[in-house]
């Protein structure tokens, strides 16, 4: 079937590692440090956000799947193995996020840590925007490795016709010349 590469185990795997690298993302940032109160209450709340994210994805996954094995472009073995690994990314991953998001917010709330830096707008816009930078370099990642693999593909290819260019440049030269004659010839004996 077309589409089972996508419900295949490897894929259910992609996208869990995908869901776990954003995941590390907000602990480095947590472990950081040097954060303020209201930054680790953010951060404790994109890890619950990103536990609900990985959670409906899974779910709309399976509900998209049913729906492709009743039009036949999904074998049923393929997204029965789908269901079988699928449960424990359903609710192991956004139980352990949302659970180590609510204890950060529970502990930048309850316990009174004294911080490293004390609060003050400045310093919130300075840590708004580095932990804002982090997933903005990773796109930018995304985005520019493929950029920078087409672009090596287009300029080795060059290099290889850089020998040919020149016969074939000829060539259309020469066709040209000979079209061109041709309807002179045509133009002037009609």
């Amino acid at each position: 079937m077309p589409l089972d590469i996508i419900y295949s185990p490897t894929m259910l795997s992609v996208i869990s590692a995908s869901l776990l690298i954003l995941a590390l993302i907000l602990c480095g940032a947590l472990l950081n440090g040097e954060l303020t109160r209201p930054i680790v209450m953010i951060l404790g709340v994109g890890m619950i956000v990103l536990g609900a994210v990985g959670h409906v994805q899974f779910l709309d996954m399976q509900g998209r799947g049913a729906k492709l094995v009743a039009e036949k472009f999904l074998s049923q073995s393929i997204f029965d193995d789908f269901l079988k690994y699928q449960a424990i990314f359903v609710y192991l991953f956004p139980a352990v996020s949302a659970a180590i998001g609510t204890n950060v917010i529970s502990d930048a709330l309850l316990k009174h840590h004294t911080y490293q830096k004390s609060f003050s707008l400045l310093q919130f816009i300075k840590d708004c925007s580095q932990i804002i930078t982090i997933p903005l370099m990773l796109l930018f990642c995304l985005v520019a490795v493929p950029v920078l693999l087409v672009f090596q593909m287009v300029c080795s290819f060059v290099r290889q016709c850089r020998h040919f260019a020149p016969l074939i440049f000829r060539a259309c030269y020469l066709k040209l010349c000979i079209i061109a004659r041709h309807a002179l010839r045509k133009k002037l004996d009609n």
